[in-house]
């Protein structure tokens, strides 16, 4: 019987016309895992580089700019697929097609060389979807991809997937998969499989991506999820062209002056009280900021990692437009009261400890009341 990495081998060598996706909410574990698994499947097959779908591509680059630029990136899956007016020309030929777009519909006008044309000639045929294998990294069910799914179901259910993720409660959907909740990260699970289908290609820019995103994910090897294995992928990833402290002056020490004030600012308002640590900011203590939201992960995890929470939670709020965003640090779905919190939230756990929610802003709510629910919830 072929291993997992053997039957993916197959699977990538087969398909010629590959998409690679990750979650709606990407981060830079992410990011950098599927940059560098475009690349090393482009070069593994000996193909083009297959397609990313990274809806919001030119806003991460900013942030990761030092990273290799990703030409067959799409941020958009509406046109995957074609459909077919066709006709039966046997006994009448088609002598003209045209067609006038109005605000609402497109009339399509269709002249026959003799009388009319016969309804019964006339069929209506979906077309080959453009790819025909998709690739999903850190997607534990489809409801992780948002519109992209929703829109696209039947993309999801015609083709084959192989599905690569470390939480344990994926929902195991692709035809092929690969789950191994033990590595700290996707970037570091996805060394593990590079390695083992040819590790001569796991160097220089691949190497650069992945060891990004393993610092991304773990704070610069700072979280609690980190294990010996952790430090030897990053050891492997310097030896192969990563460098480390490019990646840390890029992310960490060329940060602006107004991300170092907001970091000031989530600081100077933590505050602590009953099984809670938290910290806020507010919509126009956010105005200015490209993707926010990724900007104030990165602060969430640092924040987990700086600070002493004994049997506490940590928690961030920051204001959008409508709702209120959340983080929550640590969650154990393994735990019964836990399992609850993230049932009442309807929330979606990270990296299996960081649970990330949603609240409906009501009038004049200030984020004390806001945390006040947090504490009925947890």
């Amino acid at each position: 019987m072929l291993s997992k990495e053997e039957q993916l081998s197959q699977l990538l060598k087969n398909h010629s016309e590959k998409i690679l996706v990750t979650k709606n909410e990407i981060n830079g574990d992410l990011f950098g895992s599927l940059l560098a698994w475009g690349m090393f499947v482009g070069k593994y097959t000996g193909k083009d580089f297959p397609a990313l779908y990274i809806p919001r591509y030119n806003d991460l680059k900013k942030i990761y700019s030092f990273l290799p630029e990703y030409s067959p990136v799409i941020s958009d899956l509406s046109g995957v697929r074609d459909f077919i007016l066709s006709f039966n020309t046997k006994e009448n030929n088609i002598e003209n097609v045209r067609w006038e777009k109005h605000n609402d519909h497109l009339d399509i006008f269709i002249t026959p060389e003799k009388g009319s044309v016969n309804p019964k000639d006339f069929s209506f045929i979906p077309a080959k979807f453009n790819y025909d294998m998709i690739m999903t990294l850190g997607v534990s069910d489809f409801s992780d991809l948002g519109e992209a799914y929703n829109q696209n179901s039947d993309l999801f259910f015609e083709l084959p997937i192989a599905n690569i993720d470390n939480n344990p409660g994926n929902d195991n959907y692709g035809q092929l998969n690969i789950i191994n909740p033990m590595p700290s990260s996707i970037a570091e699970f996805s060394v593990d499989i590079m390695m083992s289908l040819d590790e001569t290609l796991v160097r220089d820019e691949i190497a650069k991506c992945l060891l990004t995103a393993l610092v991304e994910a773990t704070d610069n090897l700072k979280s609690s999820k980190v294990t010996p294995h952790t430090f030897d992928v990053a050891a492997l990833l310097m030896e192969r062209g990563g460098n480390h402290q490019e990646i840390l002056t890029a992310l960490y020490d060329t940060e602006s002056l107004g991300s170092l004030k907001l970091w000031g600012e989530l600081l100077k308002k933590l505050k602590e009280r009953d099984r809670l640590v938290w910290s806020y900011l507010s919509k126009e203590e956010l105005m200015g900021f490209e993707m926010p939201d990724v900007m104030l992960r990165r602060f969430f995890i640092r924040l987990k990692n700086y600070i002493s929470l004994s049997n506490k939670k940590l928690v961030v709020l920051w204001e959008g437009k409508e709702r209120l965003n959340l983080l929550v640090y640590k969650i154990n779905k393994e735990l019964e009261e836990d399992k609850k919190i993230i049932e009442k939230t309807g929330g979606e756990l990270v990296n299996n400890e960081i649970l990330s929610f949603t609240m409906l802003k009501e009038e004049g709510n200030t984020f004390e009341e806001a945390v006040g629910k947090i504490e009925e919830i947890i």
